[in-house]
């Protein structure tokens, strides 16, 4: 047997050529919380491991008028620690936290917590939410490694916008497939749009344990409001269903109502047939169809309680 080839690249450019070498025969691995654990459970044994984890380019955070950006290498102790998203996305920051240890905080990234395609990713549901797209770098022969390292946001031929959801959709419109992404790809950030000042996000996980709890359902929720109705909604869960997904028959109930205590009611019922009616057959659906309602009344008072939090912080 040949022994595992082991690469460390510094920059994006490296890791085209490395992925070109291999023609999908090596491994990215960014802090290996899940990978090594995913490796050993499959006996996957790929010719070569690149840790991409010292590519200083994809780990930022980055705040601009009309958007932000978020580096795929930036660690969940990087965005809880990071006081520009603690002021604007509390509700990021607080899903963030809610990832594992401190240890594995330092370590796991946020793009390798989507690439890895767990159901239970705690921050995909946030993602989904605030509808945020994913740049991926795509090595295939027509790209020149040179042109690798740019920023993906200009968008070359060689780096292709996807939607979080769609990357999720496809995973699930495929049961044979086993990867977020194609073997020749590689997630450079995610950019979603600003938060205005009449809409609120929130979040909240379900978990057995308060530390190191994989949940048993997570859900966020975006939404605007004017003059006390729900003009916009987008509800996102995790560990409710095959992959993280947006809830759409929950949004289409609020939307154009108002946020009423027996409007919130409803919804909780409402929420319950769907998660009883998802996981019909699971032995865990008595206790998730009762566990969502509070999930989702929690999820809606974080919201409201992160404005006033980042109001008293910020300047709208």
């Amino acid at each position: 047997m040949k022994e595992l080839k082991r690469y460390r690249p510094k920059k994006t450019e490296q890791v085209c050529e490395l992925m070109k070498k291999y023609e999908g025969e090596c491994k990215l691995i960014a802090g290996g919380t899940d990978l090594i654990i995913q490796m050993k459970k499959s006996g996957d044994k790929p010719k070569a491991l690149v840790d991409i984890t010292e590519i200083e380019e994809m780990r930022f955070v980055k705040i601009e008028e009309d958007s932000a950006e978020i580096g795929a290498l930036t660690t969940f102790t990087d965005i809880v620690e990071n006081e520009e998203l603690k002021c604007k996305y509390a509700a990021l920051v607080q899903a963030a936290k809610n990832v594992g240890s401190p240890q594995i905080r330092n370590r796991g990234t946020i793009g390798g917590n989507i690439a890895n395609g767990a159901t239970a990713a705690d921050i995909a549901p946030i993602l989904l939410a605030l509808n945020a797209t994913a740049f991926i770098q795509v090595n295939r022969e027509s790209c020149s490694c040179l042109e690798a390292n740019m920023q993906a946001s200009q968008n070359t031929t060689c780096v292709r916008e996807m939607e979080i959801e769609d990357i999720y959709a496809n995973k699930e419109a495929d049961n044979k497939r086993k990867n977020m992404l194609d073997s020749n790809e590689m997630i450079y950030s995610f950019k979603f749009k600003n938060i205005e000042a009449n809409e609120f996000l929130g979040f909240y996980k379900l978990g057995s344990r308060k530390a190191l709890a994989i949940s048993k359902g997570n859900l966020a929720v975006l939404f605007r409001v004017v003059n006390n109705i729900c003009t916009e909604i987008r509800v996102a869960s995790g560990s409710l269903g095959k992959t993280p997904l947006r809830e759409r028959e929950l949004e289409r109930f609020l939307k154009g109502k108002e946020l009423r205590e027996e409007v919130l009611l409803e919804a909780e019922e409402l929420y319950s047939k769907v998660i009883a009616n998802r996981l019909k057959g699971r032995s865990s659906v008595e206790y998730k169809k009762e566990a969502v309602k509070g999930v989702f009344r929690n999820a809606f008072e974080n919201a409201f309680e992160n404005r006033d939090t980042e109001q008293q912080l910020c300047d709208y």
